[in-house]
C-alpha cells in the first residue's frame, strides 16, 4: 500500500511542478551499480527551476526523490524498499531536437540504515513535442562506506556505488 501511494505522489508531484513553470520529469530506472544483487528498480521524480544562461544553455538546482524497490530473491531480502534523495546543480545545452547536460550534487537512500554522498548524472533527451521531451541517463551515488557499520554488517563489503540506468518523461514550459 505504501509503494501505491508513494508512486501516485511522485506521479502528483511531477503534474503539479510542471503546472508551475518549472521542468519536472518523472523517471524509471534499473540498478546497475555494486547495489544490482540487493536493489532492483526505481521511480523516480525530478523537479528543477533553470535559468537560461545563454540562448542555448541553462543551470539550476534539481530535486528528486526516488523509490528504490529491493529484490526480493536475493537471499531474504536483505535490504527493504528504501526512499532516496538528490539535490544537484543541473547543466543543461540545447542542440535544436536534443539537449544533454550533467547534474552534479549531493544524495542519500535509506538502505542499511542510510547513507548519503557525491552525486552525478549525465543526462540526454530528445524533444518528442514541444512541452514533453524523452530522457535517457546514468545516476551514480557514491555512497559514504561505514565501516563497522550497517553497510559492513549487511554484506557490502564489495563496493558502496548505487547506479541506475534510468528513462523517462520531462515536462517543460
Amino acid at each position: 500500500m505504501k509503494k501505491t501511494v508513494f508512486i501516485i505522489l511522485l506521479g502528483f508531484i511531477t503534474i503539479y511542478a510542471s503546472a508551475q513553470g518549472i521542468d519536472s520529469e518523472l523517471n524509471l530506472g534499473f540498478t546497475t551499480g555494486d547495489l544490482k544483487d540487493e536493489l532492483g528498480l526505481e521511480v523516480n521524480t525530478k523537479v528543477a527551476y533553470l535559468w537560461e544562461v545563454t540562448p542555448r544553455y541553462s543551470l539550476g538546482p534539481l530535486v528528486g526523490l526516488s523509490w528504490i524497490f529491493s529484490k526480493e530473491e536475493s537471499g531474504g531480502a536483505i535490504l527493504d524498499d528504501s526512499f532516496g534523495y538528490t539535490i544537484s546543480a543541473a547543466n543543461r545545452y540545447d542542440l535544436s531536437d536534443f539537449f544533454i547536460g550533467a547534474d552534479l550534487g549531493y544524495g542519500g537512500v535509506s538502505a542499511g540504515g542510510g547513507s548519503s554522498g557525491f552525486y552525478y548524472r549525465p543526462v540526454i533527451g530528445f524533444m518528442i513535442g514541444e512541452r514533453y521531451t524523452i530522457v535517457a541517463s546514468y545516476a551514480s551515488l557514491n555512497l559514504d562506506k561505514k565501516e563497522g557499520g550497517t553497510w559492513t554488517q549487511i554484506g557490502f563489503d564489495k563496493g558502496n556505488t548505487l547506479e541506475t540506468f534510468q528513462i523517462g518523461v520531462r515536462l517543460s514550459n
